[in-house]
């Protein structure tokens, strides 16, 4: 989406949004009705936008921020390897994977626990 804040995912453009209304003078509740949002989100940002001087850009969500990836660039080519030979070559009972199997194969093969809904992702 393009804005005047640039191209932007929704979520970054109701923090955006927010932020813009709490420098404003708007109240929390008003916040959170308009952006559509908690009220207990509006109150972070309001913190956010206090601790960094009132810069809209400290609401953007920085590059790289998110967890850390769990399987490195060898280990998730080696399990796309294994998934397209199929369940029973890697020695399942059935030939179609579930994400629960393919969580069972990672911490099997890799040594690392992932929940299903993670492995889906």
């Amino acid at each position: 989406m393009s804005t005047k804040h640039g191209s932007l995912s929704p979520q970054a453009l109701k923090r955006l949004q927010g932020g813009e209304l709490i420098l404003k003078g708007y109240d929390n509740d008003t916040i959170a009705d308009i952006v559509e949002v908690t009220t207990r989100t509006v109150n972070n940002w309001r913190r956010t936008l206090g601790a960094r001087n009132d810069d809209l850009r400290a609401l953007v969500r920085q590059n790289g921020s998110g967890r850390i990836p769990r399987l490195d660039d060898p280990q998730k080519q080696e399990l796309k390897e294994i998934i397209r030979g199929g369940a029973i070559v890697a020695g399942y009972s059935q030939e179609r994977w579930t994400s629960k199997l393919v969580a069972h194969l990672i911490k099997k093969k890799f040594g690392i626990t992932l929940a299903p809904r993670s492995v889906r992702e």
